[in-house]
């Protein structure tokens, strides 16, 4: 299976090759074979040569020590070489990773950032949404007087202006969230991300299984969709202390994809409900409160919704629905 580009961060792709052009065995091989060849060629012309310039038993010993001596040493400085060679090339290896790992790192902020940022500003621009409407019902009232309605006109168009700003903020803070819608394979970016997680050290110990409708294909941004499931793949393997079952599940009917999480965890509260989506709400431990911003983000940029049920399972369902444009 090709690797979805949505699994790899372009930031810690730079400088790395996407397979390696060395064969190790094949060149092992040859190696070892020329190694081999070699030893042997020196046995059999310095027994020679021994027995020619040996006049005694005393100085067969002798050239034979000497071999032994000779064998060792350019044996070892040969190793010396080829191990300097290697560990050179890994620890330049090693360094280009931590510097690509500071690049994620930063990059990961940048994201994280700007999907709070955009979170946060969608709400402010409904907030101030309200108020404008408000205030434009309130000014065609009769019991006002004229300095009210000055007061009202005001308020107006500060909250217009207000609006503006935020307006400005939220593309500001879109210009961070990774990705860009394209035409691909929904159901190929969900299988492999779901893939992608099994091998993640708190989705191990759980049983995750997908149940994905075929060749389901639509404008979306794989990125963001891929950070989202992974992040609720996650969610659902804290739920069941790492040792539940996870359920991803994508189907479509009428234009309309769903795509689920369930796991067979303790499910989540109806009070917490309604605050799971709230920056910086958490009820983990170690949580910052921002991991379900990027969920909540990946619905409003496809224009759907996301929902919170009881899962079949017997724990929560998460279920992020959106019209899949084809």
């Amino acid at each position: 299976m090709t690797a979805n580009p949505a699994l790899k961060t372009g930031s810690l792709g730079i400088g790395i090759e996407e397979s390696s052009p060395l064969k190790p065995a094949r060149i092992a091989a040859i190696i070892a074979l020329l190694y081999i060849l070699l030893i042997s060629l020196y046995i059999v012309l310095s027994g020679k040569i021994a027995v020619i310039l040996s006049q005694t038993v005393q100085e067969l010993e002798f050239f034979e020590l000497l071999k032994g001596l000779l064998f060792a040493l350019s044996t070892g400085g040969i190793l010396f070489l080829a191990a300097l060679v290697v560990f050179r090339k890994i620890a330049r290896k090693n360094e280009l990773i931590i510097a690509q790992h500071k690049k994620l790192a930063a990059s990961e902020s940048l994201v994280t950032t700007g999907i709070f940022s955009a979170s946060v500003f969608h709400d402010i621009n409904n907030i101030v949404t309200v108020i404008e409407y408000q205030t434009e019902a309130l000014k065609h009232l009769e019991h006002f007087n004229e300095e009210d309605m000055d007061s009202l006109e005001e308020i107006f168009q500060a909250s217009q202006q207000l609006g503006n700003l935020v307006r400005k903020m939220m593309e500001s803070g879109k210009s961070h969230i990774p990705g860009e819608k394209q035409y691909e394979s929904l159901s190929q970016v969900v299988e492999e991300t779901a893939e992608f997680c099994k091998v993640h050290k708190k989705v191990k110990g759980c049983k995750l299984r997908c149940d994905i409708q075929p060749d389901l294909f639509g404008n979306i941004n794989s990125t963001l969709l891929n950070r989202s499931l992974m992040n609720l793949i996650l969610n659902a393997a804290d739920a069941t202390d790492g040792a539940g079952n996870i359920l991803v599940r994508l189907v479509e009917e009428k234009g309309i994809v769903a795509l689920e999480i369930h796991d067979d965890g303790p499910g989540i509260a109806d009070d917490a409900k309604a605050r799971i989506f709230d920056p910086f709400y958490t009820t983990k431990e170690d949580g910052n409160g921002l991991g379900l911003l990027s969920l909540k983000t990946c619905a409003e940029q496809h224009g759907g919704k996301v929902t919170i049920e009881k899962s079949h399972l017997g724990g929560a369902c998460f279920r992020l629905t959106f019209p899949v444009q084809f």
